[in-house]
């Protein structure tokens, strides 16, 4: 996955245009790594302190549930869950059933161009 942090959208997506127009004329066209796109903004209030740290916790510490993970982050449980469904949508953490347990695993590879 690539995290992208861009001014113009609108340079950035000709890109996914010509890409596009490839499919339609039926051309072959590389498959293209997942990327997400954010202005400087949207970064910020995406990626706050408390969920970096959530994803760096999740990095190094493996099979955590959800309760585990709020009492070593000392945070409240609704808040851990929330920020894990959060960044579950974005695609930058999974959710793996083991017994009756959810457990929560960062993704390992994310490029930034910033």
């Amino acid at each position: 996955m690539i995290i992208k942090v861009i001014e113009n959208f609108k340079k950035e997506f000709e890109k996914d245009r010509s890409i596009l127009r490839a499919i339609e004329q039926g051309k072959y066209v590389k498959p293209q790594q997942k990327t997400l796109y954010f202005t400087p903004k949207t970064f910020y209030s995406t990626f706050t302190p408390e969920r970096i740290r959530l994803i760096q916790l999740l990095r190094e510490h493996k099979n955590l549930n959800i309760s585990e993970v709020a009492k070593m982050i000392k945070r409240p449980f609704e808040s851990i869950h929330r920020d894990i469904r959060f960044l579950e949508g974005l695609g930058l953490i999974q959710i793996k059933k083991m017994n009756r347990y959810r457990i929560p695993v960062a993704i390992k590879k994310v490029n930034f161009d910033i």
